[in-house]
């Protein structure tokens, strides 16, 4: 592939200088570059190939057969910069297609947006245009190099090493044979030479012109890892000015800011676009009004209509000619497809203990899976041994033998639905959505809520989507704030994840003193870290995100809450831009009435409440106080 590939690009020469000019800077160091011409062809052969499956489908294995990529995308639209700067709710963001952004004047770009809002596909898209489209931005990119982060948790890396350009010298298979003096884990000398694999690397793009994508900054599970990263990104947008970098991640995990680098967010499928999504994917027009005139019917219309989302729809209306309403159903709906047609995607004729599950204890022995994959190990991504090593955790609650483990392992492999191989003895959940929700579901099962508060705050997700699918979504919520969060503090970031993740589940919340409590209770721990460095709020009160967060508590705003609210003293005024100021508010023990009393274990010693919040009446009123203890 790469031979021809090249020569259509004429590529020869821009290799023939690389080579040269690589060889220079390493020289100066008395290191030497041990890659030939060909040696780089055949890597980046590989590598190519690699990027082209990988581009060509949309799968997962509740369709009947895969998407062809170029056959099923629509053209997204972007806001040219994230809502979240917004000053003003009702300010206009201007909107340009996916490909207008290589009209900017920038060289590199950050792709955000929800989960499932299109980020990965977009991504396979540009890469067949590249691959396929002589037009296609021909004049500024050889060809895409991709780097998936979620890949790279199962990585091991030194503390001094680099993450993203060790990555990038494998792809191009760039031999470096370094002098005795740099040579060892010396932190001096480890810095010289990653200085050095820098040159080189920064050398090869530039005379290649490639567009490098990073795809899913936010499956990258370790915090130090991310700020690796970045630095490193950060050296590389200032550095390359031929080649280009887009980095993909989910909205809330991105909040750095990189020089000669624009951010953009996928926009909300219009009416429009989600049309030609339905009848791109199910190839009739009688059917794909059909299936749209049921979306239209559902509260799950008014969501923010996401391409992944919308994919799974089509998926389930292909094959039962109806949709479900709600996220929470539409993942149950997509796991009890899969497992139903178990046997039959196996296509396995042979004794299996594994077939030989019910529904449910499949479905119960994922969940487990699913859950120790995420907490224990930390990974989407998983090898041979990862899920051997699980199951010798988890085989006994399910009368299996521990001999069977490499058994029952090989029948999971083999099973392409909820599980998929995306390597050599590599595998994944079809999607992260999913992992998360049969996390969620054995969370949800177990006899209480996990106590281990450094294992709880990694979930965000996964502990908003059980609160969404719990048999009481107010008490399991308050239980897990007012409970395994008390006396805790929650970094901004987890509270923001969260919250986010709940407004897009829409749990069926009844309103109870509780749940409005538990909901102060995250606000004040979202707030106060601004509020304590500078004494006032700054674009906290402009934030979508914020806004979204008060209009649940006002919704939720109860006559008894008001009771519980005055067993507590104001102690400080904090001024805000809006003129409605917050106040942070002190228990007070002399206030409690005595009925009261009994629920004092579970009050937060400090609120922070708008004003407006004390000040107002209640929206909505309880007959009587009906507390509960937790």
């Amino acid at each position: 592939m790469i031979k021809e590939y090249l020569m259509k690009k004429g590529l020869d020469i821009s290799f023939s200088v690389a080579s040269e000019l690589g060889k220079k800077i390493l020289r100066e160091q008395r290191a030497k570059l041990l890659t030939t011409k060909e040696d780089i062809e055949a890597s980046l052969d590989l590598h190519l190939r690699a990027v082209k499956n990988w581009s060509a489908e949309v799968s997962f294995n509740d369709l009947k057969k895969a998407k062809r990529t170029t056959d099923v995308f629509i053209e997204l639209d972007l806001y040219v910069s994230p809502k979240r700067l917004r000053i003003d709710p009702n300010e206009q963001v201007e909107s340009i297609p996916l490909q207008k952004i290589f009209d900017a004047p920038v060289n590199h770009f950050v792709l955000l947006g929800q989960p499932g809002a299109g980020k990965t596909t977009s991504m396979k898209y540009l890469c067949q245009l590249l691959l396929h489209e002589e037009d296609f931005q021909s004049e500024r990119f050889s060809f895409p190099i991709l780097i998936k982060f979620r890949e790279l948790n199962n990585e091991t890396f030194a503390p001094d090493s680099t993450i993203i350009l060790d990555q990038i010298v494998r792809i191009l298979g760039l031999d470096i044979k370094f002098p005795e003096e740099l040579q060892g884990d010396n932190p001096q000398v480890v810095k010289q030479k990653n200085t050095l694999i820098e040159k080189l690397v920064v050398n090869f793009l530039e005379e290649l012109k490639v567009l490098l994508i990073l795809d899913g900054f936010d499956e990258l599970g370790k915090d130090s890892h991310r700020e690796r990263s970045i630095k490193e990104i950060t050296r590389l947008a200032v550095h390359l000015e031929h080649s280009a970098i887009i980095i993909t991640s989910r909205t809330g995990d991105f909040k750095y800011y990189l020089e000669n680098t624009n951010q953009y967010e996928i926009c909300s499928l219009n009416k429009e676009q989600t049309s030609t999504f339905a009848l791109k994917w199910l190839k009739d027009e009688e059917k794909a009004a059909d299936f749209l005139t049921k979306v239209y019917r559902t509260p799950f219309a008014d969501a923010a209509i996401r391409p992944l989302t919308l994919a799974h729809l089509c998926a389930i209306y292909e094959r039962i000619g109806d949709i479900p309403e709600k996220p929470k159903t539409v993942y149950k709906k997509i796991v009890n497809l899969l497992l139903e047609e178990w046997d039959q995607q196996r296509a396995v004729k042979r004794k299996s203990k594994y077939a030989h599950f019910e529904i449910d204890r499949k479905y119960e022995f994922l969940c487990h899976l699913a859950y120790v994959l995420t907490v224990v190990k930390g990974t989407t991504v998983f090898s041979t041994s990862d899920l051997i090593s699980v199951y010798r955790k988890i085989y006994e609650e399910y009368g299996l033998k521990e001999s069977e483990s490499r058994h029952v392992v090989n029948e999971i492999e083999t099973h392409n639905g909820l599980l998929i191989q995306s390597g050599y003895e590599q595998f994944e959940f079809a999607h992260k959505s999913l992992q998360e929700f049969l996390t969620a579901e054995f969370l949800v099962k177990l006899p209480s809520i996990p106590k281990d508060h450094d294992g709880l705050t990694k979930l965000p997700n996964e502990l908003a989507i059980a609160v969404a699918i719990s048999s009481s979504p107010s008490i399991y919520f308050a239980e897990l704030v007012l409970s395994r969060f008390k006396q805790q503090r929650l970094s901004q970031v987890f509270v923001r994840s969260l919250l986010s993740r709940l407004f897009i589940e829409k749990p069926d919340f009844k309103t109870t003193i509780w749940l409005e409590l538990a909901l102060l209770s995250l606000f004040s721990n979202y707030v106060e870290p601004d509020l304590a460095s500078t004494g006032e709020l700054t674009q906290l009160p402009y934030d979508p995100f914020f806004r979204e967060f008060e209009r649940t508590i006002a919704l939720h705003h109860t006559e008894a809450m008001v009771k519980v609210l005055n067993c507590y003293e104001t102690d400080r005024l904090y001024q805000t831009h809006d003129q409605d100021n917050i106040q942070r508010l002190s228990l007070t023990k002399r206030l409690v009435p005595e009925d009261l009393l009994p629920m004092l274990d579970v009050f937060p010693d400090t609120l922070f409440v708008r004003s407006s919040l004390l000040s107002s009446r209640p929206k909505r009123q309880l007959r009587d106080m009906n507390y509960e203890i937790l």
